[in-house]
Formats: C-alpha cells, structure tokens, sequence
C-alpha cells in the first residue's frame, strides 16, 4: 500500500508539475483515475474513513469527559453511576483517559 501511495503522489505531482502537454496529461489522468478506482484502493481508503470516524469519536468522548470534569470542580459525576456505560468501565479498573 505505501508503494501505491507513493505512486500515486508522484504522478499526481507530474500531472500538477509538468508541462508535458494535453496528451501526455490525459495519459496520466487515466492511469490515476484507473488506480483510484482499483478495489485495494477503494478498501485501503474505506478503512482510513472508518479509522477516522472511530477515533474521532473516541476523542469526542475523551473531550467531554474532561470537560464534565472541569465543569464540576475536578470530579467526574458519572463515577456514582448516575450515567450509563462510561462508569462501570472505571470501576471495573479501567482509566478515564482511555
């Protein structure tokens, strides 16, 4: 996968970069459509959107937890069990930060 990401940036540079003339720029613009629609990359780009999507929801909820927890004087009101979910994790040993 890193070699086609290299690929990938090295003719998408040429097509920006080079003056090597309208026949030459449709060559290379086949050959990136072809390679972005190849199904290693359509899948390799799938799994980066899922990455995203659940990272960044982990940091949203990392982010809201802090802020609970500055907005109530340093204490998180969810450890008495008043919030589903997020409290049973950290009585069964887990951190807040995780």
């Amino acid at each position: 996968m890193a070699r086609l990401t290299v690929l990938a940036a090295a003719a998408a540079g040429y097509v920006l970069g080079a003056r090597a003339g309208r026949e030459r720029y449709d060559d290379i613009s086949s050959v990136a459509r072809r390679l972005w629609q190849h199904p290693r990359v359509q899948e390799g780009s799938a799994q980066a959107q899922r990455t995203a999507t659940r990272l960044s929801r982990a940091a949203g909820r990392a982010a809201s937890r802090k802020a609970s927890e500055i907005a109530h004087g340093g204490e998180d009101p969810t450890v008495d069990g008043a919030s589903s979910g997020t409290s049973a994790s950290r009585s069964a040993g887990g951190s807040a930060d995780e």
